[in-house]
């Protein structure tokens, strides 16, 4: 629900206290909101993408997304699985919680990444030079 339609509903609230406290929910759930706007908008600005395309990949309106930077909505759970996802970072990143150390971070994933090339790397170099040294015996077989 949007905040100016939240807004309305705890005006019309009789109870002044109830609706004291209607309204510090509300504001902390924009301030909220607008936290996770700024780290999903960082997130899109570090990968290089416009609202747009980012939008686009995540298979949601352009207005859509744009209300969730603006900090004006939050997204639902399975779009911030999306978002994660699309960033390469958890949920509770995006939330700004601290990264859980059990689950393994982007980099830990690039250097497994990077390792597995490695050792594709020199298993096909071992077996060039097999071959090198195949073709090398053949030719001498065939100047004999």
């Amino acid at each position: 629900m949007h905040a100016h339609k939240r807004t309305a509903q705890i005006a019309a609230t009789n109870s002044a206290s109830v609706r004291r406290v209607l309204l510090e929910v509300a504001r902390r759930r924009q301030e909220e909101a607008r936290r996770i706007g700024v780290r999903i908008a960082e997130l899109r600005e570090r990968h290089h993408l416009t609202q747009a395309v980012a939008a686009l990949r995540l298979g949601v309106a352009y207005r859509t997304y744009q209300t969730w930077e603006a900090g004006d909505a939050t997204p639902r759970w399975h779009n911030f699985e999306k978002i994660a996802k699309l960033y390469g970072v958890s949920v509770d990143e995006i939330l700004g919680n601290p990264p859980s150390p059990s689950s393994p971070s982007q980099l830990d994933r690039l250097e497994k990444r990077l390792a597995k090339i490695e050792r594709d790397i020199t298993r096909q170099g071992s077996a060039v030079e097999r071959l090198l040294s195949a073709a090398a015996g053949r030719s001498d077989l065939d100047s004999n």
